[in-house]
Order: C-alpha cells, then structure tokens, then sequence
C-alpha cells in the first residue's frame, strides 16, 4: 500500500506491506466494482483517492468536491483499506 501527497503524487511512498490473504479479498471486491460505471474525479480541497492497478490497467476515484460521491462499495472498500492499513502502521 502506497501513499502520495497531492503536491506530488509521482513521489509514492510504501505505508505498509498487506497480508496476502487481505491482498487477494481486497481484489476479489475491487473486480466486483463496475468501475467505468462508477467513474468519478471531483477532488476538492479535501478528497479522498482509491486507486488500484494490475498489469497496466488503473482504476481510480476521486471525491470530495461536493458533485459527485461513489457509491457504497467504493466507499465501504475505502475505508476498510484505509482501517486495515492504520492497524498495520500501529
């Protein structure tokens, strides 16, 4: 799991390694998102970004502007990642 700033999202660090079991349920509900369905980018001064990629392929969203918000499996996936992540970092 990566983290970039806003200032300079090319500039990735790694925050924490996943166990492979949390790896594989975590692309198994990523592959059930509709996310050309679900495409949103409306960041706003604070906004929250999910991305995920395997071979080339990225998907990514991005909200907090107020226009747009995912829906819940995107959000539910977010901050399950987001919880699983702080616990590791502890």
């Amino acid at each position: 799991v990566f983290s970039a700033s806003g200032m300079a999202p090319e500039k990735a660090l790694p925050i924490a390694k996943l166990p492979s079991k949390s790896i594989k349920d975590f692309f198994e509900k990523v592959n059930q998102i509709n996310w050309a369905k679900e495409a949103i980018n409306d960041p706003g001064n604070i906004y929250h970004t999910l991305s995920f990629g395997t071979n080339g392929n990225m998907k990514k969203q991005v909200w907090g502007g107020g226009k747009e918000t995912p829906s819940k499996e995107i959000t539910d996936l977010y901050y399950e990642l987001s919880n699983t992540v702080n616990a590791l970092k502890k």
